[in-house]
């Protein structure tokens, strides 16, 4: 435990937080920055963090709980079912975003 390193990582998010808010709002008075993908690239950036993120921190765990011999045999001896669960999840995930997407771009926002 380096609590040096924690408290630096507290000020490392803030900054990138305010940057990552902070374009958006600067894109109004800088026509350089208001360019759409700008906005894509960092979209999938933040999903593409979030999603390894997730995976890191609970893939592991899921494989352990998934094998646990309180459960059935099936989900111990024949098939491994965290990553199709960690799959389906993204996969719904990314559906959510599409229509989503589809929606409010037909709402003109």
């Amino acid at each position: 435990y380096n609590q040096g390193l924690h408290i630096g990582a507290i000020f490392i998010i803030f900054g990138a937080s305010v940057l990552g808010t902070g374009i958006p709002l600067l894109g109004k008075y800088f026509p350089i920055i208001r360019q759409p993908y700008l906005f894509v690239v960092g979209k999938h950036i933040g999903t593409g963090v979030l999603l390894a993120l997730a995976l890191i921190h609970l893939l592991t765990p899921a494989f352990d709980q998934l094998g646990n011999p309180c459960l059935p045999k099936t989900f111990s001896e024949n098939y491994v079912f965290a990553p199709l669960f960690a799959l389906i999840a993204a996969l719904v995930m990314h559906l959510i975003e599409t229509v989503a997407t589809l929606y409010f771009t037909s709402k003109g926002y």
